[in-house]
């Protein structure tokens, strides 16, 4: 273990995307082989992989908190576990089913739970991450996270509209508002902890963005972040359940520089990432795709980067950089 240990400390970076592709790959080996029920649960604890991967590599690598009060890890633990099975029987509709299955899910909740309990605890080793778990900075970042993605969505559908090009996607939400609310608050909670939010931008944002950027640029710190964040999709896009197509890739692309850059003017608030991420997957199940969302989403990416100058070094002392560290000392 002490080597295990020594070889995180030395290169975190690296030994948080080995550690994570092992824990996620691992587990989504079982859907590529077969698909049955048993590998389709299996596979959602692996989509937990980047924030399993975030606890390790901080609890060896980060100094805890020191000075500051924090909620006990068992009431954190026990919230957390109640709202994600709730979360998860609600949005797959087997609330109303035998109790065999409430069993199979409340267990299941029990990962997104213990990291849930992790950040927000005074877990030793992984507290002096919870000033990223509170937001950080002005509040309108945090607004715009949730905001931006339904905005530019339905931007893209007008553009479309006026050039008199075809939807990509033609999603059915609700026609009652109080239905499209409900719909809207139920798929948003679900996502938030098991699609793309917590389960992932605690480790791609909370983690390996700001080691990242303490050694290249925000610009090349955003294009290793995607390339090796597509990959980690890899195994889901070989058994089916994800798509990597041209728009994926390359609206992911943009959009990882907008990610980027509220973290940094949040001054490294994980929770941008978090709530960017999660409004994205969101928006996408309620809101049509079209060929010109690619178009809207390369203006922001490019507004972003050239306002954000992107390409210069953030300095040492930025928040940015040392949002991982800044409440271990």
């Amino acid at each position: 273990m002490k080597v295990f240990a020594v070889w995180i400390r030395r290169s975190p970076v690296v030994a948080f995307y080995v550690i994570c592709y092992v824990i996620s790959w691992g587990l989504w080996l079982p859907l590529i082989l077969s698909r049955n029920d048993l590998a389709e649960l299996i596979a959602v604890i692996g989509l937990f992989g980047p924030a399993l991967a975030c606890i390790i590599v901080s609890r060896k690598s980060s100094s805890p908190a020191k000075g500051s009060r924090a909620i006990p890890f068992w009431l954190s633990f026990i919230s957390g576990w109640i709202v994600s099975t709730l979360a998860f029987l609600i949005y797959s509709g087997a609330a109303s089913t035998s109790p065999v299955v409430w069993v199979i899910f409340a267990v299941l909740a029990l990962v997104p739970a213990y990291i849930i309990a992790s950040v927000v605890s005074s877990l030793s080793g992984f507290r002096s991450k919870r000033s990223q778990a509170r937001p950080n900075g002005w509040w309108g970042w945090y607004v715009a996270a949730v905001a931006l993605p339904l905005v530019l969505r339905l931007v893209s559908v007008w553009l479309s509209r006026q050039i008199g090009w075809g939807f990509l996607s033609d999603p059915r939400p609700p026609s009652s508002l109080m239905d499209l609310a409900g719909s809207v608050l139920m798929v948003f909670l679900y996502t938030l902890i098991y699609a793309g939010g917590l389960n992932e931008e605690t480790g791609w944002t909370g983690l390996a963005l700001p080691r990242l950027q303490a050694k290249f640029s925000p610009l090349v710190s955003t294009i290793v972040l995607w390339a090796l964040w597509m990959l980690w999709h890899v195994p889901m896009y070989l058994s089916g359940y994800f798509d990597l197509s041209a728009h994926v890739l390359i609206g992911s692309f943009f959009g990882r520089f907008l990610m980027t850059w509220l973290f940094i003017r949040s001054s490294g608030g994980v929770l941008t990432g978090i709530l960017l991420h999660t409004s994205v997957n969101v928006t996408s199940q309620f809101v049509p795709l079209t060929n010109a969302s690619m178009l809207v989403d390369a203006v922001v990416a490019l507004l972003v980067i050239v306002g954000g100058r992107m390409w210069r070094r953030l300095p040492e002392e930025n928040s940015a950089v040392l949002a991982e560290e800044r409440l271990a000392a």
